[in-house]
């Protein structure tokens, strides 16, 4: 692992680190991988072995406060998934849009760091081992069905059956925890298939933390793939009565839910998403389960903390897409009983996905514009929090800086404080 960056006055650079070293080993144990390097410098005192320009250096950290280290690794070579799902958004891409669009994620490791969802198709057991031996927990487990044959279906892996049971009961014997979920195909992985999905994840119970169903997402680019049947709101509401009924039995015998939809099931559905006992901890909000609710709660307790009146008038459009609209309105109407402020909501639909793809997060800058060019949307424009990667950049490339011209207009990221967006981006003087 080579050391890209130092930042300058860190533990690092106070103690002879610099930028191109490579670290082989802490405290005499070899670092091959991020991994390692998370795992192993997570003391308060280690020595670190360096390669520097074909010479080996040793230099020793005091990190007692366990600080940050100031270094930043040399970006690794991920591992790409070694399947071809039918539900597989990357597939449903257009051509022409940037290399890491096109990446397949099957990497164990970035499950455990930051929480992404594998197959585990191409772990193999000596990197279950791993697992174990570095206590990595919790692990995200795409099952999508433990039936044999559907999963092969639904995957097209190349590796053939994969004991995807054996695997999560490997690491749940051995310690470590497991959320999984089921990327849900009508007339694919449904009906008794679901409910044999459900039957054996729920055996493991606690180890199998959770199990979260989210409907499959198409968009309009699907040249070639197999067709797959799109859920509506008939089929959503009998899917969340099938659910309740087995919630039901999760409450009787472990006194929480095991189970749970996504959002998306309840608003097409067109009915109210469930309150917060409903999620406990809250434990896969980032997949979208109880993300509206987390939502409405930071808002509802943020909202206790505004003024009744601004002094000058400002006026807000929150820009979103069809499916969260209700609920943007719902904190747009409230925002709007503090006198002097005006939050519009614009809703924009997905031309560049598809009608099909209804959620905020997916809309690409040149929908932003479609959506609210000629329109009068104020002193500034919120959007999404996921609409834009770490670059700064839409799925179709387009940059906030180029929005903004192109719409006359302030634009920003909404991210999780209306205080940020309402007082202290706009600079406004209120009062109690």
């Amino acid at each position: 692992m080579k050391i890209q960056t130092i930042a300058e006055k860190s533990i690092s650079e106070i103690a002879g680190i610099k930028i191109g070293d490579k670290i082989l080993s802490i405290n005499g144990q070899e670092v091959n991988d991020f991994v390692d390097w998370e795992y192993l410098r997570n003391d308060d005192f280690f020595e670190i072995d360096l390669l520097r320009e074909s010479q080996r250096v040793s230099v020793s950290i005091e990190n007692p406060d366990y600080n940050d280290l100031g270094i930043v690794l040399e970006e690794p070579q991920y591992r790409t998934c070694n399947n071809s799902c039918v539900f597989c958004f990357v597939h449903q891409n257009p051509s022409g849009l940037r290399k890491a669009l096109y990446f397949m994620d099957g990497d164990y490791r970035l499950s455990f760091l930051y929480g992404n969802f594998v197959t585990l198709t191409n772990t193999i057991y000596s990197e279950l081992d791993r697992i174990v031996e570095k206590g990595m927990s919790p692990v995200y487990v795409s099952v999508h069905a433990t039936d044999i044959d559907v999963r092969s279906q639904l995957l097209r892996g190349r590796n053939g059956e994969d004991n995807i049971l054996g695997k999560i009961k490997y690491l749940t014997s051995n310690g470590i925890d497991v959320h999984t979920q089921i990327v849900l195909c009508p007339d694919l992985n449904d009906a008794k298939i679901l409910e044999k999905t459900y039957t054996e994840l729920v055996e493991l119970y606690p180890s199998v933390r959770t199990l979260a169903v989210v409907p499959v997402g198409l968009t309009q680019f699907r040249k070639g793939l197999i067709d797959v049947r799109t859920v509506d709101r008939n089929y959503a509401l009998q899917m969340i009565k099938t659910v309740a009924k087995w919630q039901e039995d999760c409450q009787k015998n472990f006194e929480e839910n095991f189970i749970f939809l996504s959002d998306e099931w309840f608003i097409l559905a067109g009915l109210e998403v469930p309150q917060s006992e409903h999620y406990g901890n809250f434990e896969q909000v980032e997949n979208g389960v109880g993300l509206v609710r987390d939502f409405l709660n930071k808002f509802e307790a943020e909202f206790e903390t505004f003024p009744t009146s601004l002094e000058t008038p400002k006026q807000l459009t929150f820009a979103t897409n069809t499916l969260p609209q209700k609920y943007i309105r719902r904190v747009a109407n409230k925002l709007n009983s503090i006198e002097n402020l005006n939050v519009k909501v614009e809703v924009v639909e997905s031309k560049f996905w598809g009608k099909e793809v209804t959620v905020a997060g997916l809309l690409t800058g040149s929908d932003y514009y479609e959506g609210l060019k000629g329109k009068d949307l104020g002193d500034s424009v919120i959007l999404s929090p996921d609409c834009l990667s770490f670059e700064g950049l839409f799925l179709d490339d387009w940059t906030l800086p180029q929005l903004e011209e192109k719409l006359g207009t302030k634009v920003q990221r909404f991210q999780g404080s209306f205080r940020d967006i309402i007082f202290k981006n706009h600079k406004l003087e209120f009062t109690t």
